[in-house]
């Protein structure tokens, strides 16, 4: 929790639940009543039976409602194209530095977004925007929230293909601005290993990999498998 940002809420007359539920999305607090929590949450929308819980740092406070909205979209949509039931709850995180994102997630800051215990994680809203991968970033933790459960076992390609074929794009070059990969591999160029995107070592080699990663699923879809299937 940042205590300047919350004592400015609560210099504004923000009450202490709405301070706690917005730098702990899906806090419970003992003593409400489930619809007074419900309330109190800012960044939650219910809509198809479901909660969109967004954190975001103070500065980007007046992005929630839209950020909200199209992160409730691409959940549906994404659920859609994977034909699942959409998540009960879908928690975004945006780090308010590379930095802040770096630690809270050990992954370098080329990786754009990550899923940590069930939760995305993101770089700044700002950092996202610029390169405009704000909606990809988004979709593509939203299938690993949706796929990663039924492809534990696979290799990391696996997931990293599905996400990167399912977020609607071709993968982009993280240290880029265009959603497009550095690379472009090769007929018969063997599946990236999970070292090389789970740990990658730079910009270009994880853009490669995730290209690799997507022309190995992509192979297997269009030979008739279900994403379920692909190994």
């Amino acid at each position: 929790m940042c205590v300047i940002g919350s004592a400015k809420l609560a210099e504004r007359g923000t009450t202490a639940a709405a301070i706690l539920a917005r730098y702990f999305p899906g806090l419970e607090i003992s003593g409400l009543s489930p619809a007074a929590a419900l309330t109190s949450a800012p960044g939650r929308t219910t809509a198809a039976g479901t909660d969109v819980l967004v954190s975001l740092p103070d500065d980007d406070e007046g992005e929630r409602a839209a950020i909200v909205r199209d992160t409730a979209r691409a959940r549906d949509e994404v659920a859609r194209a994977l034909g699942v039931v959409p998540p009960a709850r879908v928690t975004l995180r945006f780090h308010p530095t590379t930095n802040a994102y770096e630690k809270a997630t050990g992954q370098p800051w080329f990786t754009l977004g990550t899923l940590v215990r069930g939760e995305i994680h993101v770089l700044p809203l700002a950092t996202l925007r610029d390169r405009g991968l704000v909606d990809r970033t988004i979709r593509h933790g939203l299938v690993h929230v949706m796929t990663d459960t039924a492809l534990a076992q696979r290799p990391a390609w696996v997931r990293e293909g599905a996400a990167i074929f399912y977020a609607g794009d071709a993968p982009a070059a993280p240290g880029g601005s265009r959603p497009r990969p550095a690379f472009k591999p090769e007929p018969r160029t063997p599946c990236p290993g999970d070292i090389e995107l789970l740990r990658p070592v730079s910009p270009g080699a994880l853009s490669y990999a995730y290209a690799r990663a997507r022309a190995c699923f992509e192979k297997q879809i269009a030979g008739g498998r279900s994403w379920r299937d692909v190994r």
